[in-house]
Parts: C-alpha cells; sequence; structure tokens
C-alpha cells in the first residue's frame, strides 16, 4: 500500500492510548491480539510488533511483493465522499434532520469500514455515481 500511497502509523499514549476524536481521524485501524493473562502491551512492544508484521505483510520468500496495491484516494476525496454520502442518506430520510449524533456515528462507521478496505479512486467514483443515481431519483 505505501508503494504509491502516503500513509502515516499512529500509536496512543501508553497509559491511555488514543482519544475518541484521534481514532476518528484514523483511515485504518488494527488491533493486536493478546492473551487474556497479559491482556495489554506497553508502547515499545506495540511498535515493535507492528513494524515487523508491516515488514512481513505482502512479501513472499524471494522478498517479491504478492499485491500490486492500486493508488488509493486521498484524504480530501474520501471526506468529501462521506459528506456526499451524508447528504444522500438525508435525502433518503436514513439520517433523521437536526439528528448530529446519529450521522456523526454513521459517518465514523463509513469511514471505518471503507478504511479498512482501502478505497481506489474509482471505487471513490463508483460510489459517487450512485449517490449521483440515488439524488436524481429522489429528487
Amino acid at each position: 500500500m505505501a508503494q504509491k500511497n502516503k500513509i502515516a502509523i499512529l500509536f496512543g499514549r501508553e497509559d491511555r492510548g488514543l482519544y475518541n476524536d484521534e481514532v476518528e481521524e484514523c483511515g485504518f485501524l488494527i488491533t493486536i491480539p493478546s492473551s487474556a493473562k497479559q491482556p495489554s502491551l506497553n508502547l515499545s512492544q506495540a511498535v515493535l510488533l507492528t513494524a515487523y508484521e508491516l515488514s512481513n505483510a505482502g512479501y513472499k520468500k524471494e522478498g517479491v511483493p504478492k499485491v500490486r496495491w492500486q493508488e488509493l484516494a486521498d484524504i480530501k476525496e474520501t471526506e468529501a465522499l462521506y459528506r456526499r454520502i451524508a447528504g444522500t442518506l438525508k435525502l433518503l430520510d436514513y439520517i433523521p434532520r437536526g439528528d448530529r449524533n446519529l450521522e456523526d456515528k454513521i459517518i465514523k462507521n463509513f469511514k471505518h469500514f471503507i478504511g479498512r478496505a482501502g478505497m481506489t479512486r474509482w471505487e471513490l467514483k463508483m460510489l459517487h455515481g450512485i449517490c449521483t443515481q440515488i439524488e436524481k431519483k429522489v429528487k
């Protein structure tokens, strides 16, 4: 993914992790499984495991990437799409007008599931096209 896209890895504070508003800015979220006997890791352990897994991800024994990533849509494009989706959902009365908490929750969930999948520019354009067709039918 980083071959064609800029990425950043954000780790939380050792004593309490990331704040909710910081998590909401993230496109991808990862968790590190741990045992019930020792359910948490310190920050250096989390960094070590993440760096190790990222260094091994996508490579065969020969060191050749398994997957060629397409260029993902950038953050400005995806933020514009989230606003468009929110507007379209309001037209459908899926998000009741004036219910800001529900709107924020729905858009946050869109961000998380789209972030997990990674969205290419083609997919972004497709979703804009779907919104356009819905808006035409509703208006």
